[in-house]
Order: structure tokens, then sequence, then C-alpha cells
């Protein structure tokens, strides 16, 4: 089973409700850093490829990083090959389009689990990886889930706290069994 995005919050997701950074590479991972140090949080999760391969690059491996291998949702890229030995525990997901999957959920969990067991985790998903920030989000306490919004050509960064918290569940209530 899985949850179905009801079409008339499909603009709702592309707009960001977190910090939006409209500065390239590096700059942007710099100025994430330093709203992650600042806000005190512990928890670094990424999602898609592109941002999971800068946040490495310019500044740490992230604590749970979600990635699909591709880029704008049709070139092919193989960033499973490129960071794979860095991560502890990968966990292979497949999510359909604008839906959020029973297994989805689940593996958010685990992943969020292991992190508090001092592990990182990779979530390959075949399918659509973007919405599952959404379950980041409620799931992790006191963290930073980072993705980018080509819709608003930004580096977006939420912190999983408070009222960030209150929008993810009312976006999750978006989608219907």
């Amino acid at each position: 089973m899985a949850f179905r995005l009801l079409n008339t919050a499909v603009k709702l997701l592309r707009e960001p409700i977190g910090i939006c950074i409209f500065d390239d590479v590096p700059k942007s991972i710099r100025k994430l850093r330093i709203a992650f140090e600042s806000l005190n949080l512990r928890t670094l999760a990424t999602v898609g490829d592109v941002v999971t391969l800068n946040v490495i690059k310019y500044w740490r491996v992230p604590n749970i990083a979600i990635i699909d291998n591709k880029t704008l949702r049709e070139k092919k890229i193989d960033t499973l090959s490129a960071i794979s030995v860095l991560f502890k525990d990968i966990i292979r997901l497949h999510n359909e389009p604008s839906t959020i999957s029973d297994r989805s959920f689940d593996s958010i969990e685990t992943a969020v689990k292991l992190v508090d067991k001092g592990r990182n985790v990779l979530i390959v998903v075949d399918g659509e990886e973007d919405v599952l920030a959404i379950l980041l989000i409620l799931n992790i306490d006191r963290g930073l889930v980072v993705y980018g919004n080509y819709f608003r050509n930004c580096l977006t960064a939420i912190p999983t706290v408070g009222l960030y918290k209150l929008a993810a569940l009312k976006l999750l209530a978006q989608f219907r069994r």
C-alpha cells in the first residue's frame, strides 16, 4: 500500500518551508554548515543526489542521505558507486512518484534508529525520493533536512523542530491511501 499525493497539493510541495539559500556551491554549503552549528543540531539528512554529493565534497558525510541516482528527475548519475563506501548501512527502497509507500515509513524509521546508534545510512530509492523529506522532518529530532528546490533555484534546509514538524505533518495530510 501507499499514500498518494492529492493532485490539488502538488504546487504546495514545490514551495520551500525552511531556510532558502540562494548561493552557489561551495558558498551555499558553508552557509548550511553555519546554520547547522548555530542551531546546535545533531543530525544532518540530505535528499537528492547533487545535494548529497555537494555536502560530502564541501562539508561532511550526512547521517542520512537519500538518493535515486538521478538529477533533475531524468539525468542518470552513478551517485551510489561514488559514495556507498562512506556509509555503514544501505537501505534500498521502491517508492512510486507522488507517493509515500508503507516501506518508506519503515525505512526512514530504521534509518533514524541506526543514526541514534552512531551509524550513518544511505537510502537508495527506485522511484521518487523528494517526498521522503517529509518523513525525515517528522522522524528526526534536532536535525536539519536539506534538499535542492529547483522550482525556486535554492538549497532548502529545514530544521526538524517545532513549527517545521507541524508544517511537515500538514504536508503529509495531503496524501491519501
